[in-house]
């Protein structure tokens, strides 16, 4: 080996250093999933989402199940434009659903499915029994099914009903039911234009068949997010183009010498 390759060597090192501490340094800003305090893991979420759904009365035998990682990409980029990347990183750990694990038992060619998310520290934050319209159950007056959803708030998902406000109600005549919708607003949090924290609760006809909390991003927000996205793919599919050409120049150079 010639100076010149010594030198080169080193070189390779030096950057191959600086990389690494890169790397280590600055993971949590360019990956923040690098930040999650992974609390459960794959194994645990699920078995904790297959003891929920038991919970909520479902016999999983039978079921087939599929179980992912993901997470809202809308959700995490307004928190880290409204309240900065160390702070909606915490908030991503501490209590806001950002990252869930995803699980799913389901029945080939059937309708009905069960859905459960759980975040890295644990907690369930989302559940959703899917049924038929046509699945007839007795239909509950909407006071009476406000306080199932209460009840469900309190006893399932933990919530302390003092520190959320009611903000919206609706309900939907199904073919053989009715559906009743409770949305609350976690009291005293905001981010950004009108950012806030809910929780919403479904009850299918007399038992509740969906609960979810999430963060509500401002349409304003959306659209504007909507807009950059189309820009920035259609931006990656013209520069593909020139990415494949440059891989064809090069190994058309590498093969010629």
């Amino acid at each position: 080996m010639n100076r010149r390759d010594t030198i080169w060597v080193i070189a390779f090192l030096v950057f191959g250093v600086a990389g690494v501490w890169t790397f280590l340094n600055w993971q949590d800003r360019a990956f923040p999933i690098a930040s999650i305090d992974f609390k459960v893991s794959r194994d645990e979420a699920f078995d904790l989402a297959a003891a929920y759904a038991a919970g909520q009365g479902h016999n999983l035998d039978g079921f087939e199940h599929a179980q992912t990682f993901g997470y809202d990409q809308a959700v995490q980029i307004f928190l880290q434009k409204t309240l900065g990347l160390e702070t909606s990183n915490a908030l991503a750990r501490d209590w806001v659903s950002v990252w869930t694990w995803q699980m799913r038992w389901f029945k080939p060619l059937e309708k009905e499915e069960i859905h459960v998310e759980v975040d890295p520290g644990g907690r369930v934050v989302f559940y959703e029994h899917v049924i038929l319209d046509t699945v007839a159950r007795a239909s509950l007056p909407i006071e009476a099914a406000r306080d199932t959803a209460q009840a469900y708030l309190v006893d399932r998902a933990g919530i302390t009903l003092n520190e959320w406000d009611p903000i919206e109600s609706s309900s939907e005549v199904r073919k053989s039911r009715t559906d009743h919708t409770f949305t609350y607003r976690k009291r005293g949090w905001s981010a950004g234009d009108d950012g806030h924290y809910r929780a919403r609760v479904v009850v299918k006809g007399n038992r509740v068949g969906r609960y979810g909390e999430y963060l509500h991003v401002p349409e304003s927000f959306l659209r504007g997010y909507r807009e950059i996205r189309s820009r920035a793919n259609l931006l990656s599919q013209a520069f593909s183009i020139l990415w494949i050409a440059l891989a064809v120049a090069v190994v058309v150079i590498v093969a010629r010498r």
